[in-house]
């Protein structure tokens, strides 16, 4: 597997770099790949009015094996919300 691969060069290719069980794969830089992950500021009040200052982290957080010849890869999307500034004991 991977013998195929033909090195050099970095971005698009048009021609395939890559062949893996007879597929063929295009080499494509980190750069073009979309950011999987936001994150966004989050004031939590809750019912005793007490206020909480928080983060909002979301996007793929890892990725699962998946199919009955467990020969696909899936994003696992998540999110997780964290206080920004928590009191140190």
């Amino acid at each position: 597997m991977g013998d195929a691969n033909v090195g050099g060069g970095s971005g698009r290719q048009h021609n395939p770099q890559y062949e893996l069980e007879g597929m063929k794969y295009p080499k494509i830089k980190m750069s073009d790949v979309a950011i999987g992950f936001a994150e966004v500021d989050v004031k939590i009040i809750d019912g005793n009015r007490k206020e909480w200052e928080t983060i909002l982290i979301m996007g793929n957080m890892g990725m699962k094996v998946i199919g009955e010849k467990e020969d696909t890869v899936q994003n696992i999307p998540m999110w997780a919300c964290c206080l920004k500034n928590p009191k140190r004991r």
